[in-house]
């Protein structure tokens, strides 16, 4: 008797731990984003003179993302949190949000379209290991969240 081999696929599930400047998408189906993590900046004040100051220091990260989906897709706020090396998370700042015309959360990008912007976290200075959160967007829950190492 001659053994049958049964072909395999080698190619694993797409990491959902990223760097800087990494292009990776998140989401299935209809409901895909890409995402590029372009900047990460940390201040203590946005939206100029008239702005608002941080409780602790604000963590600034500019993104890309791209709809890759069949409809328009809302980002909202609670797609992106800031994991530290300890498992506390953090929210982005949405009062901060307010005073940037380029905050990410509630824009709509439609099918095909690419927009840059940002999202803003309020967290102590003293936080280690961190890492952005972005989970899939429109509860498509069979996706994985993903990670960008921000410091």
């Amino acid at each position: 008797m001659t053994p049958t081999t049964t072909p395999t696929d080698t190619a694993g599930p797409q990491s959902t731990e990223h760097t800087p400047n990494e292009s990776f998408v998140v989401g299935t189906g209809p409901a895909q984003l890409r995402y590029v993590v372009t900047e990460i900046n940390r201040t203590e004040q946005v939206g100029g003179e008239f702005g608002v100051s941080a409780d602790e220091g604000f963590v600034v990260i500019s993104l890309e993302v791209t709809n890759l989906g069949e409809n328009a897709t809302r980002l909202t706020s609670d797609v992106f949190t800031l994991v530290d090396s300890e498992g506390q998370t953090y929210a982005t700042d949405n009062q901060a949000m307010v005073f940037l015309d380029e905050a990410l959360v509630l824009r709509r990008p439609s099918p095909g379209v690419t927009i840059d912007g940002v999202v803003i976290f309020d967290i102590p200075a003293d936080r280690q290991g961190l890492r952005l959160r972005i989970e899939p967007v429109n509860g498509t829950a069979a996706a994985d969240a993903h990670y960008v190492e921000i410091s």
